[in-house]
C-alpha cells in the first residue's frame, strides 16, 4: 500500500466520468487500504514499486464502477471480488473461505468488494468463533 496521499478525480477515470464516479473509486480504494482522497494532482509514489500495485488497484476500482452501471452479471462480480481478494495481501490468504465457500446471502459479493479489509477480517473471526462454539 502507499504511504503518500494520492488524489483521484474524474479526469483520472475517463472523459465521461462524474464526480460521483470519482468518489466511488476513492471509497473502493480506501476500503482496500489505499491512502487516497478526492482531488486533481499528479500521482507521486514513495517508491516506484508502489506504482504498478496502485495502477492495478485503481483499474479494478474503475472496473467496479463501470460494472455497477451495467445490468448485473454474477460472473462479473465474482471476478471483481476475486481480483479484490487477490490484490489485498491481508485477504489473499483467505481466498478459499471468501470465494470458494462463499455464503449464499444476497449482496455478499457487493459486500466483499466494498467493505473495508478490517470488516472482512473481523467477520471471518466471528464466523470461525461461531463454528468453534457449535462444535462444543
Amino acid at each position: 500500500m502507499n504511504t503518500k496521499l494520492l488524489y483521484i478525480c474524474e479526469e483520472h477515470i475517463s472523459e465521461n466520468a462524474s464526480p460521483t464516479d470519482a468518489k466511488r473509486v476513492v471509497d473502493l480504494l480506501r476500503a482496500n487500504g489505499w491512502i487516497v482522497s478526492y482531488g486533481d494532482r499528479q500521482w507521486q509514489f514513495a517508491g516506484e514499486d508502489e506504482r504498478p500495485l496502485f495502477e492495478k488497484a485503481f483499474q479494478w476500482a474503475v472496473n467496479v464502477v463501470q460494472a455497477e452501471k451495467r445490468p448485473f452479471h454474477l460472473e462479473t462480480f465474482v471476478d471483481l471480488a476475486r481480483q479484490r481478494v487477490r490484490q489485498n495481501e491481508k485477504l489473499r490468504v483467505y481466498e478459499s473461505q471468501l470465494l470458494d465457500k462463499r455464503p449464499e446471502w444476497s449482496g455478499y459479493l457487493g459486500w466483499l468488494i466494498e467493505s473495508p479489509t478490517s470488516v472482512i477480517l473481523n467477520w471471518l473471526e466471528i464466523v470461525w468463533a461461531k463454528k468453534d462454539a457449535s462444535k462444543d
